[in-house]
């Protein structure tokens, strides 16, 4: 049986002495080790541009190109210029080794060679350069995660200039809450009907306030109910305890108070009650304000024994939204700012809406506030490429039907159309709806021979049977000439935002999921269906136990 091939480091040994090349060779085989030699600077050159080594042991004196002229190549190279270099010579003028230390290189090492000093040169030189490695590695992922959390924070930023937009009477009384409410720590309810985008106020509160420059950082309290609590500190709901922790010096946001169960409001009166007697003897707590949000009246929710007396206690001051109907002087505004938005993120010019269309808006009663304005207005930017954009009354009857389908809220948008969280008009049933613009379709064809393709490859998508394919419900062209995919709604989320949100998969769980992913392509092209646009934000990953492990 063949010995097994070392795994670690690559060590490249050049010089132009096969005594001495044996020596070392000798001296570093056994320790773990891929070696590799090379009998010339020239070679050197050719060898490490094609493996890259960790570390390059280099003679100084050779014939030709010698050591000095070699290590400097090295370390001009893309390629190479990473890799260390130890340099192996009898000379022992200082100023060679200024010279040799100038031109990139770590370390000397004298001949003749003392093996347990190439020996542990070698382990040292090779531990500072994994340690490098490691620290670039972190420092991008550092970066990442700051250009994440910053475009995160200009989203949320625009949100909230979005909802105090406008000068309405309406809301510049709620900028003047706003600027009032963020002057204190109190715990405060922001309450309005739902839509009224009550998360915009909350962190228009928290970015004007002395803690606006910590974190905010948002509990769904119905989510929240699904598990069982003893108390803040100690039981099994750790997300909420962690988050609890994350605000420490900024904004502890609890969506949806109404949605709390009565053993979880006890645990809230208890948190609020400890941060009411901050600088008191014991412990310190948390040092976290509080903002809740209730799209019911507390007072109605108390009365009807949902709301406990005791959590509407603490919760004294309450901060009203108006519903978007008591302010629909400053709808063109709103609306011109959402469709803005929207453009932006979709890398296309902003159309105007036509005066008959914002007409059509201010007639609209808005039940449901900023939210349906917003799900409007993207789903008439989802069918309108044109520079004017017309929002028809069907859009304000239940919203954009396609096909049997109503869309519902956008998921998402790229280069060749939008993704809508959709429901079956009679079964009611959830459904994703890919809109794809035939100008985004890539074909010359024309009409009638894109419509055809169109309906070939989507007839042979649904044939597919691999778990790992999403399965496809319906196909067809809208009434505006989009074409479009219904497909089943996926719980969970793209591998490009679960990147994003948890950082690099472990090789084990990144093997394991290009697998189904190959199992999934596979069956599609045995068909002759060939995906055009693989990229992690294509693919789809669920929870089916306790990891987000089903592709």
């Amino acid at each position: 049986m063949k010995p097994e091939k070392p795994h670690g480091p690559q060590i490249l040994l050049v010089d132009d002495n096969p005594t001495n090349l044996q020596v070392l060779y000798q001296t570093l085989d056994g320790q773990g080790y891929r070696l590799l030699a090379a009998k010339s600077g020239k070679d050197a050159l050719s060898i490490a541009e094609r493996v890259t080594p960790d570390l390059i042991m280099l003679d100084v004196m050779m014939p030709g190109m010698d050591g000095f002229e070699t290590c400097a190549r090295l370390k001009a190279g893309t390629r190479t210029r990473e890799s260390a270099v130890i340099f192996l010579s009898a000379l022992t003028e200082a100023s060679d080794k200024v010279r040799g230390l100038e031109l990139g290189a770590v370390d000397f090492v004298n001949k003749p060679f003392q093996a347990e000093e190439v020996i542990a040169r070698v382990r040292t030189h090779l531990t500072i350069r994994d340690l490098e490695k490691r620290l670039r590695t972190r420092n991008g992922e550092l970066e990442h995660e700051l250009t994440v959390a910053q475009e995160l924070l200009r989203e949320a930023r625009h949100r909230t200039d979005g909802v105090l937009l406008g000068d309405s009477d309406a809301v510049q009384h709620l900028r003047r809450e706003i600027d009032d409410a963020s002057r204190s720590d109190q715990t405060i309810v922001i309450s309005g009907p739902s839509g009224s985008d009550h998360e915009a106020v909350a962190r228009a509160i928290h970015h004007q306030s002395s803690r606006g420059a910590r974190g905010f950082i948002c509990v769904n309290c119905l989510s929240v109910s699904d598990h069982t609590p003893t108390s803040v500190e100690t039981g099994s709901a750790s997300d909420v305890r962690i988050k609890v922790r994350l605000a420490e010096g900024g904004t502890l946001y609890m969506e949806g108070i109404q949605h709390l169960r009565q053993e979880w409001q006890r645990v809230v009166v208890e948190l609020l009650r400890t941060l009411e007697a901050r600088g008191g003897p014991g412990a310190p707590p948390p040092d976290v304000r509080v903002i809740v949000s209730a799209t019911r009246d507390i007072d109605e929710e108390m009365a009807a024994g949902r709301i406990l007396p005791e959590l509407r206690r603490v919760l004294r001051r309450t901060l009203d939204i108006v519903p978007l109907r008591a302010r629909l002087e400053d709808l063109p505004v709103l609306a011109h700012h959402i469709v803005q938005r929207h453009a932006e993120q979709a890398g296309r010019a902003a159309p105007m809406i036509s005066e008959e269309s914002l007409e059509r808006l201010r007639a609209y009663r808005w039940p449901g506030n900023m939210g349906e304005l917003r799900s409007v207005l993207e789903c008439a930017l989802a069918t309108n490429d044109g520079p004017v954009l017309e929002v028809g009354e069907q859009l304000l009857d239940g919203g954009l039907r396609v096909g049997s389908y109503r869309l519902i809220e956008r998921l998402g948008s790229g280069g060749m159309g939008e993704v809508w969280l959709a429901q079956h008009q009679l079964l009611r049933r959830p459904a994703a709806i890919k809109l794809v613009r035939q100008a985004a379709a890539g074909s010359t064809e024309d009409g009638p021979a894109l419509r055809q393709r169109f309906a070939r490859e989507a007839q042979a998508t649904a044939e597919l049977q691999s778990p790992h394919t999403v399965q496809l419900y319906d196909f067809g062209v809208s009434d505006t000439g989009s074409f479009y995919y219904v497909m089943e709604r996926l719980r969970g989320m793209d591998l490009q935002r679960m990147i994003e949100r948890y950082g690099p998969l472990s090789p084990d769980l990144a093997v394991f999921l290009l697998k189904q992913v190959c199992r999934s392509l596979a069956e599609a092209h045995a068909l002759g269906l060939v995906h055009r646009d693989i990229k992690p934000a294509n693919l789809f990953v669920c929870r089916l136990g306790s990891e987000f492990d089903f592709l």
